[in-house]
């Protein structure tokens, strides 16, 4: 069990920075980041090519979208004391974590 941020990062650093050396909560995070930016990046994509033909400021917002999702995930526990939950439970706290990050892109992007 790591004790300290600055261990994390020492141990990390010793094992090296390719795919097959992440450990299994690395992977998790790393997929689950990488699945929700695709998603990001599709969407303002699809925004750019059908509808709005201009960048616009509230593709940014978009863009926080996947570091907001990781950040929910890492809240609610899903890398680390609910890792071993029951599918049904862990399932819940993905929708809850989706939920969460949908109201706070709603919010942002609101017109006043």
């Amino acid at each position: 069990m790591v004790k300290s941020v600055l261990q994390f990062i020492r141990l990390r650093f010793a094992r090296g920075f390719s795919l097959a050396s992440l450990g299994p909560n690395e992977s998790r995070i790393l997929f689950d980041f990488v699945i929700a930016a695709a998603a990001a990046c599709l969407a303002v994509a699809f925004d750019l090519l059908f509808i709005a033909h201009q960048w616009q400021a509230a593709y940014l917002v978009n863009i926080a979208l996947p570091f907001a999702f990781v950040l929910l995930n890492a809240l609610l526990g899903l890398y680390t004391r609910q890792r071993t939950a029951a599918a049904r439970k862990k399932a819940l706290l993905l929708l809850v974590s989706i939920c969460i990050a949908a109201i706070v892109w709603i919010t942002l992007l609101r017109q006043p």
